[in-house]
């Protein structure tokens, strides 16, 4: 089996992560090299979170912690204002790329 369920770990992160809500459950995926965060309550698939690190440690229950929907009106209000300011910087490019195109057309005519 290319999965195994971790109940015990030094840190006793599984653990930990479980008290955040009962459902969740760790996992190693020894095929991908990755930790992984499921839900019981998920189904049929449970996967709820990969895990971008290579050790269980307190930066995964922060992390399981930071995608909890408790937090989805903070996630989105930040990703609305990251989109807000991309747009504004592709507008400011856009606008910039035909000012200098204006420009090099003047001066070929004039020239």
């Amino acid at each position: 089996m290319t999965k195994e369920m971790i109940t015990n770990d030094v840190f006793d992160i599984a653990k930990r992560i479980k008290e955040i809500d009962e459902n969740y459950f760790v996992v190693y995926d020894k095929k991908l090299c990755r930790f992984e965060v499921h839900n019981k309550r998920q189904k049929p698939d449970t996967l709820s979170l990969v895990l971008p690190y290579d050790r269980l440690d307190c930066r995964a229950i922060d992390k399981v912690l930071s995608t909890r929907t408790q937090h989805i009106v903070k996630l989105l209000d930040e990703l609305d204002k990251q989109n807000e300011q991309l747009q504004q910087k592709q507008i400011k490019e856009m606008a910039n790329k035909r000012i200098e195109e204006c420009q090099e057309f003047l001066h070929r005519s004039s020239g």
